[in-house]
């Protein structure tokens, strides 16, 4: 499995040199032409540039640490590149990425959920335990409704 993600990255940064769209920061600076590509899988590829750019930042330890919302130009970047090998319909590569093995990034880590483990003591947790979205902490409710988040689920781990 390894050898084949590394075949998926080298094919990745082929396709990027031949579009001729990386940027002297190393961003793919030229928008990709996505005007041909249906609604859901530009959806699609968006989700893998995020799942991309999570990645990127991940391996970052201040970035790790500090960062909340994927910065735009990075996620952009691995969109740009995606869509320039999606056009690419002359190269036997492309086929075999976007054709043949319907190749996406796998979800991980996540973009869209987060399971954060709390302590069970505090008595805001309860509002969690019960339910509710937000707690009367004024911390955590900042941090639910600056970035609109819905609590799905409590689970208790003891």
């Amino acid at each position: 499995m390894k050898s084949m993600f590394s075949v998926i990255v080298f094919l990745f940064c082929i396709f990027l040199q031949h579009c001729n769209t990386i940027d002297s920061n190393g961003y793919v600076g030229i928008p990709g032409d996505d005007s041909k590509i249906s609604d859901s899988l530009k959806t699609v590829l968006k989700e893998d540039a995020a799942v991309l750019a999570l990645r990127n930042i991940q391996e970052n330890p201040e970035k790790k640490e500090s960062l909340v919302v994927l910065p735009t130009e990075l996620v952009d970047s691995y969109y740009n590149g995606l869509v320039c090998i999606y056009n690419d319909i002359y190269l036997y590569e492309r086929d075999l990425i976007i054709d043949k093995y319907k190749i996406h990034a796998f979800r991980s880590p996540e973009t869209h959920e987060l399971i954060v483990s709390v302590d069970s003591t505090k008595d805001w947790v309860n509002a969690w335990k019960n339910g509710q979205r937000l707690t009367g902490n004024p911390q955590i409710d900042f941090l639910m409704e600056s970035y609109n988040l819905q609590l799905l689920d409590y689970y208790f781990f003891p």
